[in-house]
């Protein structure tokens, strides 16, 4: 009997050290962000078993996984910090230095959020997908001198951007660069942008002298500031699609680089006149709420400036379309 109670009692110790063993294993790679209840995982972690309100500083995507990157087929949010690794047998992602792109490389994908504090995309990249660089908070410079195309969404709420270079690129989406700490940005006068390509309070730098510069335009009441502008000539037009031979004109001259009241009140007239199914915000921004009807409001602008008392301006914008089926607010 005296021999029995020592072995019993490293039973339950070896119980004891298997239990806390296994609650290390659980426990250990998790740190908790205090005031967010926000949880971080350090290891290695399957995309495929990834949770909600999580942080990963590194996930895995095997040979299989060809899905959306941002949310998983269990529909959780992807949330990657530092690095991912890729399956060399995957079909669709890869991984350079821990940023995910696609298998040829042409596209970036998912930069990490907190993957570095700048950033130079890599030769034979030429897009940057939806949601590809979002949140990334200690990113402060971005260097995507090789890509062609932006993507909507595909830079935004990097707060601590503050430079960003895109010698090539052709064309930004909707929404593509937006909430970021971006104050101003140079662009070729060939880019394309969609409306709201580009956060409205950044100010756009042309490499042209002023009566070369061609403006780009916002949104159907705004525009991007032109640097030594004294105002601006607007030219508006509105039609119904069900019978667009029956449009109307909007003209007036404005000092900032939005609608004033004076334009906003001949808006209003010629949408009332035209029996439109309409409304104007406080800030300007017309939202019409019939989805039986397509409107189309076209927006053009060009800058002056005075020129010993003369009036000098620069070319006139392309027009900026804002149609009901695509969006309600322009």
């Amino acid at each position: 009997m005296k021999n029995k109670k020592p072995a019993k009692l490293l039973a339950t110790i070896n119980v004891l050290a298997m239990i806390i063993c296994t609650l290390s294993i659980i426990i250990a790679p998790f740190t908790e962000v205090k005031g967010k209840g926000v949880k971080r995982v350090k290891e290695l972690t399957n995309i495929e078993n990834i949770k909600d309100d999580t942080l990963y500083d590194q996930i895995y995507i095997d040979k299989d996984y060809v899905y959306d990157i941002r949310t998983n087929l269990n529909q959780v949010t992807v949330n990657c910090t530092k690095s991912f690794v890729v399956s060399q047998d995957n079909p669709k992602y890869k991984a350079i230095d821990g940023v995910l792109y696609s298998k040829d490389g042409k596209k970036l994908y998912y930069l990490p959020s907190e993957k570095t504090n700048s950033f130079v995309v890599p030769n034979g990249v030429e897009s940057v997908e939806s949601d590809a660089i979002y949140k990334c908070s200690t990113l402060t410079s971005l260097d995507l001198s090789e890509v062609k195309y932006i993507g909507y969404k595909a830079i935004t709420y990097c707060k601590k951007l503050k430079n960003l270079k895109m010698d090539n690129v052709k064309k930004v989406d909707r929404h593509g660069i937006e909430n970021t700490g971006l104050k101003k940005i140079v662009i070729k006068q060939k880019v394309k942008l969609e409306i709201h390509a580009i956060q409205s309070n950044v100010s756009i730098k042309h490499k042209k002298s002023f009566t070369q510069i061609k403006p780009y335009v916002y949104s159907c009441y705004k525009w991007y500031k032109i640097k030594e502008a004294k105002g601006y000539e607007v030219k508006v037009i509105i039609k119904d699609m069900s019978c667009p031979k029956d449009k109307r004109t909007v003209k007036g001259t404005v000092k900032s680089n939005e609608f004033d009241n004076k334009i906003e009140r001949k808006m209003t007239k010629q949408l009332k006149e035209l029996q439109y199914n309409f409304t104007i915000n406080k800030f300007g921004k017309i939202y019409f709420f019939s989805e039986y009807e397509e409107y189309i409001i076209k927006t053009k602008v060009r800058a002056f400036k005075y020129k010993k008392n003369k009036k000098i301006y620069t070319n006139w914008s392309d027009y900026m379309t804002y149609d009901t089926v695509d969006s309600e607010w322009c």
